[in-house]
């Protein structure tokens, strides 16, 4: 699950559930513009002047908030990214580096607590329409960073259920928000509350991109 509480779980996550669970994609979420994809950035407190080249000067003058040790957006992608092609470690380049939540690192920056963090494009895009206090901290910060598009929440079931329910899984989520009439509107005003406008049909493949993310930002094997 990325920020905002979106269902369905996040790319990372749903690799491992694929790879170790015996878990199956079957469905990816589409949001409310009708993108499949969304990105991670890093952010800065606005007016403060730091600059991207700023945070990668490693001169361990800067505090620096990542995401959740499992988070694609808010650490697999910047290492795979950004610190990783440029041989940085956070650990070894910043004062201090701090895992938390994307909203808990947005306040962080926002309030001048931490010089920089990662977070994600559809958490800023929940701050600037939420509750006052985070459409304030979105006001303070200003993104220095963004990836390449990474894949939106994947649906997964469990790969050793019967065909008929994986149909039948599949055809509810898939055709959801299609229904005529009334039962249309009644789902889609549903969906809306997750920010989703469809669930499109996807398999394992969905999680390519992710896997050779992981791949990248894994650190050197040591010299044999």
């Amino acid at each position: 699950m990325r920020a905002g509480g979106k269902a369905g779980p996040g790319g990372r996550r749903a690799l491992e559930t694929v790879d170790r669970a015996s878990g199956e994609v079957f469905a990816r979420t589409q949001d409310l513009e009708g993108k499949d994809t969304y990105t991670s950035v890093v952010i800065v407190k606005k007016g403060s002047g730091r600059t991207l080249e700023d945070v990668l000067k490693c001169d361990r003058t800067l505090s620096f908030g990542m995401g959740d040790p499992r988070s694609t957006s808010g650490t697999l992608a910047p290492n795979a990214f950004l610190f990783r092609p440029r041989n940085i470690n956070p650990a070894t380049c910043f004062k201090v580096v701090r895992s938390a939540t994307h909203a808990a690192n947005l306040f962080s920056v926002g309030a001048g607590v931490l010089d920089a963090s990662t977070n994600n494009s559809v958490g800023l895009d929940f701050a600037m329409n939420g509750a006052p206090e985070a459409r304030r901290a979105y006001q303070n910060v200003q993104v220095i960073w963004e990836s390449p598009p990474l894949p939106e929440s994947a649906i997964v079931y469990r790969k050793d259920l019967p065909p008929e329910l994986k149909a039948k899984i599949r055809t509810f989520f898939t055709t959801y928000g299609k229904a005529p009439g009334a039962e249309g509107v009644r789902q889609r005003e549903i969906m809306a509350k997750l920010h989703y406008t469809a669930f499109n049909p996807a398999d394992n493949s969905y999680l390519d991109a992710i896997r050779t993310m992981r791949q990248t930002a894994a650190p050197p094997a040591p010299a044999g």
